[in-house]
């Protein structure tokens, strides 16, 4: 895999996600000496994710008959596993990305004009403001209360775990863990572990905000886009009118649809849309194939991380602060899988709306010739723009339902049986 640098791209980039895409390693400079930085930045978060990793799964094993302790250590897991991936598609797919992106800033600018764009391109960077702030803020959060507010609410409480070692795990630590370091009788062993566990957390929030925000800020483009096409193909004749004046001043008719040279206007704008149309599809094949494994992971496993989140909370541990814990986890991770499925859908939605819009101008009144383009622009419309989780699982309403469904027998399975 040959990594390569787009200086354009790159500068983009820090526009758009304000460096979260660095911090988070969803995509990390490559140039010069950014490219030592960058390989060390990816040696310790790794480093850091293996150990935490490994050490949650063990803690769940140790602690299969504590459902508490069990249901937690599983949890966290599958929210590492879930950055991981996606900080690793990253890096796997990293020219991709640049692709995405180099689409964003250069193919589409012929296509981005019209009255209602200002408009458009105003309310997306409110959303995406307005995102970037709330997950990064959510998430680090959750770090948060992991690290320091749930300690802080068990000692307040009196709940704290009577006992220091079960079963090999570390009860005393913020989250209760395994550790191949002897915690009990060493402060600064202590230190370094609870540390360690507060980097882990940190860079899973990190991980996670800047996969997320990059795949609803992609799917904002291209929506975007489609809503510019919808508008140019509605107003087809308002356009062919301003392109008419443009080439042929003081020259126009009283009735234009017996001009042939309206006509030949008329063509050059429904090519353009034609045109404009198949950038898009060829942006959202790209974006699709990029984003199938990271949304693969959260929504395969959603289910369960919800259900072991339900099973946590409602587990006979008196301790506070691990609870609070999982309901803000379960929280985040509902509303994350909600604005997946929603962007889908919004996505599908506004591709059948092209077609719907192809068929909705006078065709008929046209030559022959231009409804051969209307033809041509609402059979390529039949072609469904949809997000799928490992190309197999379309992301709309009835997966988020199906989702919510899974998790509540998995729940109601494990409380059976625990």
């Amino acid at each position: 895999m040959v990594l390569k640098d787009d200086k354009e791209v790159e500068k983009f980039l820090v526009d758009e996600y304000v460096y979260l895409h660095r911090f988070g390693l969803f995509y990390a400079p490559w140039d010069n000496y950014k490219r030592y930085l960058s390989a060390l930045q990816y040696i310790v978060y790794y480093t850091i994710m293996s150990y935490m990793l490994m050490s949650f799964l063990i803690t769940a094993y140790l602690c299969i008959d504590d459902i508490a302790i069990f249901s937690q250590s599983i949890h966290i897991a599958i929210c590492g596993v879930v950055a991981w991936t996606i900080s690793i598609t990253g890096l796997c797919s990293r020219n991709d990305f640049i692709m995405i992106h180099s689409t964003i800033i250069r193919d589409y600018k012929e296509f981005e004009n019209g009255k209602i764009l200002k408009g458009l391109r105003r309310k997306m960077e409110k959303q995406k403001k307005c995102l970037l702030i709330f997950w990064t803020c959510y998430y680090g959060f959750c770090a948060i209360i992991a690290v320091t507010i749930a300690p802080m609410v068990d000692t307040y409480l009196g709940v704290n775990p009577h006992v220091n070692v079960q079963r090999g795990v570390y009860m005393k630590l913020p989250l209760a863990l395994w550790s191949p370091i002897d915690v009990e009788n060493s402060t600064t062993a202590y230190i370094i572990v609870s540390l360690i566990m507060a980097g882990f957390l940190a860079i899973s929030a990190l991980m996670v905000s800047s996969g997320v925000i990059g795949c609803v800020f992609v799917q904002q483009h291209i929506c975007l886009q489609l809503r510019l096409l919808i508008y140019s193909i509605k107003n087809i004749e308002d356009k062919t009118v301003a392109e008419y004046n443009k080439r042929y001043l003081n020259t126009r008719k009283e009735d234009l649809y017996n001009d042939e040279k309206y006509w030949k206007c008329y063509e050059f704008c429904f090519k353009q849309n034609i045109r404009h149309h198949q950038t898009i599809i060829k942006h959202h094949k790209l974006f699709k194939n990029f984003a199938s494994i990271p949304l693969s992971v959260p929504i395969f496993s959603g289910a369960i991380l919800l259900a072991m989140a339900g099973i946590h909370i409602l587990s006979d541990d008196l301790r506070v602060g691990p609870k609070l814990l999982s309901f803000f986890l379960v929280f985040g991770e509902m509303l994350n899988m909600l604005m997946l499925c929603v962007c889908g859908e919004e996505l599908k939605q506004l591709g059948e709306d092209v077609r719907l819009a192809a068929y909705s101008i006078k065709w008929y009144d046209s030559y022959s010739q231009n409804k051969k383009f209307v033809t041509i622009m609402s059979y390529g419309a039949l072609m469904p723009l949809v997000l799928k989780a490992g190309n197999l699982v379309e992301l709309n309403m009835p997966t988020f339902a199906t989702i919510m469904n899974s998790a509540y027998s998995y729940f109601n399975l494990i409380y059976a049986i625990k």
